[in-house]
């Protein structure tokens, strides 16, 4: 590393971005260290970091990270999607790495939190709709779910992403005439996977016999 750079905390960032985008992680953190250490604290850099982190799996880390970033930039609404999103999947997926306190409730909840106030900045939004539902399904929170994934289709409707959800809830809800309903629309005007088929149509030729579809 050229010593000079140590000296220019944004010539460190803006190398470490170059490579960051391209998915030279290790490289790209050293360098974001030397701008974080000569005291650059730009939103960008803390978005940059933050996902760097997150891309070499260094999850506590990006978590102190995003703190130190929601004290700076409070209110920032960047940030407050990126809390959603990580919280979000350390309760999803990683949250058995952490010790006591932070249980997958703990993670759950501060998703959903963060996710509330982002929806509140941002009502005509449908991603941090799509979001707060995933939060809320996963707390069980079947009212705020499916009031989200509602306001999410009711802002981008159609959205292949977002029916699977709105069927994800309804399955879960056990609404079976409301389940039936969206499998059809999502069989007859999206694509499913071989795997989606599999999660959300089981049963796939008795599916197609009483959706009056011929077997293929």
């Amino acid at each position: 590393i050229p010593h000079t750079l140590r000296r220019f905390p944004y010539a460190s960032f803006l190398m470490g971005r170059i490579f960051y985008y391209q998915q030279q992680y290790a490289q790209a953190l050293t360098y974001f260290q030397m701008a974080y250490e000569g005291n650059f604290t730009s939103s960008a850099l803390y978005l940059d970091y933050i996902n760097c982190l997150l891309a070499t799996h260094q999850f506590e880390r990006a978590r102190e990270k995003l703190e130190e970033a929601l004290t700076l930039f409070h209110g920032d609404e960047r940030f407050l999607m990126l809390a959603g999103k990580i919280y979000l999947n350390l309760g999803k997926y990683y949250w058995y790495r952490f010790e006591e306190p932070y249980t997958r409730e703990y993670f759950l909840k501060k998703a959903h939190n963060f996710l509330t106030e982002l929806i509140t900045q941002k009502p005509d939004a449908a991603y941090p709709h799509y979001l707060y539902a995933n939060s809320a399904l996963l707390l069980e929170n079947w009212e705020n779910a499916e009031w989200g994934i509602e306001r999410a289709l009711e802002i981008q409707p159609h959205n292949r992403r977002y029916l699977l959800l709105e069927l994800e809830i309804s399955l879960k809800k056990d609404d079976e005439e409301k389940a039936k309903e969206l499998r059809r629309d999502l069989f007859i005007e999206h694509t499913l996977t071989d795997e989606e088929i599999q999660r959300y149509i089981p049963t796939y030729p008795r599916f197609r016999e009483e959706m009056g579809l011929p077997q293929w």
